[in-house]
This record gives structure tokens, C-alpha cells and sequence, in this order.
């Protein structure tokens, strides 16, 4: 549920709380495939204001691998509407200095 202590403008929960969300939903998607990496590249398209006391249900998976790139989704949804999403690239921890 959506914390007051979270909020941006009044009763909205702060835009970098959801990309935080988003972000961290495609990184345990990852390391659920047993694959340690880290964010290189994120978009993220906000549909819709989450208000305050919502209840909140995000996805995430993999859309495709090649080498130690990871291309990724995930979705924010309230009440089965989609609220946000982002797609992501991620590097595995070997793949960079």
C-alpha cells in the first residue's frame, strides 16, 4: 500500500518512488534466472497518478538475453490498470569493470 510518508505532490506517491519500483522489480525478475546485473539503461512511461493508499501489483521479465546484455520489462497496476512501466538494459557484474 502506498505510504502518505511517499508522496510528491499531495496524496500522488513521488515519480522516483515508481521508477525505483520498476527498476527493482526487472532486477529481481533477473535474479530469479539466477543472473546478477546491474542497470545500464532505463525508459519509463507514467499513464495514469498513483494516489496515495494504493494498492499496488508489479511484474517484471526478461525479454531477451544476448552475451551480458539483458533487455527487461516491468508494470505497475492498480486494481488490473496499468499505471506505469518502464523496459531496461542491464549488464552483468562480469560484463563491466
Amino acid at each position: 500500500m502506498v505510504s502518505e510518508k511517499l508522496q510528491g505532490y499531495t496524496g500522488i506517491l513521488q515519480g522516483g518512488i515508481t521508477a525505483a519500483l520498476l527498476d527493482s522489480a526487472m532486477v529481481n525478475c533477473l535474479r530469479l534466472h539466477g543472473i546478477e546485473a546491474y542497470t545500464a539503461e532505463m525508459n519509463v512511461r507514467y499513464l495514469k497518478p498513483i494516489a496515495v493508499g494504493s494498492r499496488l501489483h508489479i511484474t517484471g521479465g526478461i525479454l531477451r538475453s544476448r552475451n551480458t546484455l539483458h533487455w527487461t520489462e516491468s508494470q505497475v497496476f492498480i486494481d488490473q490498470v496499468l499505471v506505469a512501466k518502464a523496459t531496461g538494459k542491464f549488464i552483468t557484474k562480469e560484463g563491466n569493470v
